[in-house]
């Protein structure tokens, strides 16, 4: 554990019933923040303020946790191994592919425009992070879509990841991050665990996530430090960590949510393939 930088994982997808284990998983393996980003609603967020689920079961074990607000978008979860701080944010599906927000204080509905989208993002103060850009199969809404979204705004806080879903044999990350070289935008590490599956939220900690400097940016500022450095230093003190999943690994989650989702998420797939087949 490095104790001169903050390291937090921005995309994260856990039921209520994972997210303890998540969280204790995370302070062992020295993350100091997560962003949950499920996908259309800012829902696990939201229950774990108040720490009731949807059924109104304890999230957290009262005697081993406490539950701090420090702002309608940050909770820190102190315990006896440590602190874990908690970002809201969302995984948001536009006409175009998808994008991550992070620190808005309420969900943004799925289907706009990535345009309106974006701007509603950016009225709430919110970061614009575009996730597994050029996997099309992923959702990612390819090379062509980001330099529009680039061009409109530029002075915004707009980023993009390499994913710890995407497998060290492909070269889209690889790709991701020469992109973020040629456009001077700030490439973070995300590992889009889908905690509901296979136990993935067991990886938080091992798959991709990004480290910052102390130096660029305060803990009690975390979304203000990232838009700084999003905006005016983009290419300076961020650090991607972690490893992808292998191949195997994210084909074995993918048929696990199939057969529990189904129809869902086999039609998801297929729009998926369609995408892909079409191109960037």
């Amino acid at each position: 554990m490095d104790k001169n930088r903050f390291t937090f994982d921005g995309h994260l997808h856990i039921p209520t019933y994972r997210i303890e284990e998540t969280a204790r998983t995370a302070i062992a393996r020295g993350l100091d923040a997560i962003i949950l980003t499920n996908y259309g609603n800012t829902s696990a967020f939201d229950y774990l303020a108040r720490n009731r689920d949807e059924n109104n079961n304890r999230i957290l074990s009262s005697r081993d946790w406490d539950i701090v607000s420090l702002s309608e978008t940050v909770l820190d979860l102190p315990s006896e191994k440590g602190v874990l701080r908690i970002i809201k944010g969302e995984e948001i599906v536009t006409k175009q592919g998808h994008l991550l927000a992070w620190g808005i204080k309420e969900a943004i509905d799925n289907g706009y425009d990535i345009e309106e989208t974006l701007r509603r993002i950016y009225h709430q103060g919110g970061l614009a992070i575009f996730p597994h850009l050029l996997t099309r199969l992923f959702h990612g809404c390819g090379r062509k879509v980001f330099y529009e979204m680039y061009r409109r705004f530029r002075t915004e806080p707009l980023g993009v990841e390499q994913n710890g879903q995407i497998p060290n044999i492909l070269s889209d990350n690889k790709r991701v991050k020469e992109l973020a070289e040629e456009y001077n935008v700030v490439c973070f590490g995300n590992s889009d665990i889908h905690g509901k599956y296979r136990e993935e939220h067991k990886n938080i900690g091992l798959r991709l996530h990004t480290s910052v400097s102390r130096i660029a940016i305060h803990p009690d500022y975390f979304i203000d430090g990232l838009r700084e450095l999003m905006v005016d230093y983009p290419g300076a003190y961020i650090c991607i960590e972690g490893d992808t999943n292998s191949l195997l690994e994210t084909i074995l989650w993918n048929i696990e949510s199939v057969r529990i989702n189904k129809g869902k998420k086999l039609a998801d797939l297929l729009d998926g393939l369609k995408t892909a087949i079409k191109g960037s």
